[in-house]
């Protein structure tokens, strides 16, 4: 099959990098939509304040093959404790629930006991010990009030250390595939 490049596109090349930066500008713009998104939701919607939100939390994902680091699009504490991590996606949730856990598992030096993966629209509320989905939606997400319970009642472990270059590869596998953010 013979394909016919529109008039002024330039080799096949080309027109494959130029269709790529323009579907990676798509995304990086759906990106920055969602987040403004969920901040507002955060800040209006579930109660917390500025000073309780951290955009773009990086942490360490270095292993075998060399130093790397990666990042979380919001940290949610709660006096002083990270209580939730939230990742932004424009894609389907599903397919990035074990991203958002195993970022949640290693942005500390315990596990961030709920891991979010949203959408902007609808969201997936995780459990990072367990791993277990507990919530659906955005109101899944918990209030300012219903944080402040749940880190009273929380326990701040730290991830086995058997488990730890397993999660960074997860986390890496996710990064190098163009599944983070952008």
């Amino acid at each position: 099959m013979k394909f016919k490049l529109p008039e002024g596109c330039g080799g096949r090349e080309e027109s494959i990098e130029a269709m790529l930066k323009e579907q990676n500008d798509i995304a990086a713009a759906d990106l920055k939509a969602i987040r403004q998104i969920v901040e507002n939701f955060l800040l209006e919607d579930r109660g917390y304040s500025r000073d309780e939100i951290e955009i773009d939390r990086e942490f360490d994902v270095s292993t075998g093959s060399g130093p790397a680091r990666s990042k979380v699009d919001f940290v949610v504490s709660i006096n002083g404790k990270s209580l939730i991590s939230v990742k932004c996606t424009p894609d389907a949730i599903v397919s990035h629930e074990r991203h958002a856990l195993a970022c949640a598992r290693l942005i500390d030096c315990y596990q961030v006991p709920f891991a979010v993966i949203t959408d902007g629209a609808d969201a997936a509320v995780l459990d990072s010990v367990t791993g277990k989905n507990i919530g659906e939606g955005l109101d899944a997400i918990p209030s300012r009030a219903e944080a402040e319970i749940r880190a009273a009642q929380a326990e701040f472990k730290a991830l086995a250390a058997n488990r730890v270059e397993r999660e960074k590869r997860i986390v890496c596998a996710f990064d190098v595939m163009g599944c983070s953010a952008l």
